[in-house]
């Protein structure tokens, strides 16, 4: 009620609309929280955080292609947003695009070096290309950033 007053007052907020919009989007009302998002990503169209936030509600809402052109534009507005890279190579790797998704992951694995999420998830993906030699490396160093981190060791024994 509180984020919705406040955006109401200040339409022209892009900060207001972007916090009413993640408030929708926890409240599972990913409907209304959509127009909102897209109205403070027009509002502030250089600010990449909207449209991270946007493409998370794609996300969530199985719409892969919209979370992807969303994260396109998060990573271009800003290159060293590595959380948005790791969630642009998921989107392409279920559109099936795994070059773009490898790619992607690769570059959050550059900008975040101690997360096992983008080595982890660029095994899976080398694993469904037949990649075992890539596969058996990327799980590796998963298992190198944590040593209990269970889906990569499982993976890991799988490819041994």
């Amino acid at each position: 009620r509180w984020a919705e007053r406040a955006a109401s007052l200040d339409r022209s907020s892009a900060a207001a609309q972007a916090w009413l919009g993640r408030v929708l989007t926890l409240t599972g009302r990913s409907d209304e929280a959509e127009p909102v998002l897209k109205e403070a990503c027009r509002l502030e169209p250089d600010q990449a955080s909207h449209a991270y936030t946007l493409a998370l509600l794609y996300g969530q809402m199985g719409r892969p292609a919209d979370a992807a052109t969303a994260l396109r534009t998060a990573v271009q507005l800003e290159p060293g947003f590595g959380r948005a890279w790791y969630n642009l190579g998921l989107a392409l790797a279920q559109l099936n695009d795994n070059a773009g998704a490898l790619d992607a992951l690769r570059r959050a694995e550059a900008i975040m070096p101690e997360s096992v999420d983008p080595p982890y998830a660029r095994a899976t993906i080398h694993v469904r290309l037949g990649e075992a030699a890539e596969a058996k490396a990327a799980a590796q160093r998963a298992v190198t950033l944590d040593a209990k981190h269970a889906l990569a060791n499982d993976l890991l024994r799988r490819l041994q």
